[in-house]
C-alpha cells in the first residue's frame, strides 16, 4: 500500500487471441494465441470503504507460448502491455479484496505479410473486461 487508497502491485493475465482471416488476406498473425501479461500494477481507490469504485494502470510485457510439436512447447517474449481500467472493489478483509472492471488494453503484437514472407510488429487494442483478486 502506498498511503490510505493506492498501491503497486505485480500483475499477471491470461490472454486468448483469435485470428479472423476473412478481414485480412495480406497478413497473418505470428505471434503465439495464448500469452500471459506480466505488468506492474498501479491502482487507487477512493474510500476504504467495503464497496469502492477505483482506477488502475498495467504497464509490462507479455509472454507467448507456441507449440513446437505434440510434446513440447517454447516461450516467445512479446511486446508492450499497456492497460488502463476502472471498475468496483469490494473489500473482503483489511488483506483480500476482489474487483471487477474494464479496461482498455494496448499490446504489440507480431503478423507476418503473406506476399514476400516479412514480419512486423503492430500495437492492437482491445477492450476487455476484468476480474481479480487482491492480498
Amino acid at each position: 500500500m502506498i498511503g490510505k487508497y493506492s498501491s503497486i502491485g505485480l500483475g499477471i493475465g491470461f490472454r486468448r487471441y483469435f485470428e479472423e482471416n476473412e478481414n485480412y488476406t495480406d497478413r497473418s498473425f505470428y505471434s503465439p494465441e495464448t500469452q500471459f501479461p506480466v505488468f506492474l500494477d498501479l491502482r487507487t481507490s477512493f474510500s476504504t470503504k467495503k464497496i469502492t469504485p477505483y482506477l488502475a494502470l498495467g504497464i509490462g510485457n507479455s509472454a507467448g507460448y507456441l507449440s513446437v510439436d505434440s510434446d513440447s512447447t517454447t516461450t516467445r517474449k512479446e511486446g508492450l502491455f499497456f492497460s488502463p481500467s476502472g471498475g468496483i472493489w469490494f473489500n473482503i478483509s483489511d488483506r483480500f479484496a476482489v474487483f471487477a472492471g474494464v479496461a482498455y488494453e494496448m499490446q504489440k503484437l507480431e503478423y507476418v505479410l503473406l506476399s514476400n514472407n516479412s514480419h512486423y510488429k503492430k500495437n492492437t487494442s482491445s477492450i476487455s473486461l476484468n476480474i481479480g483478486i487482491a492480498f
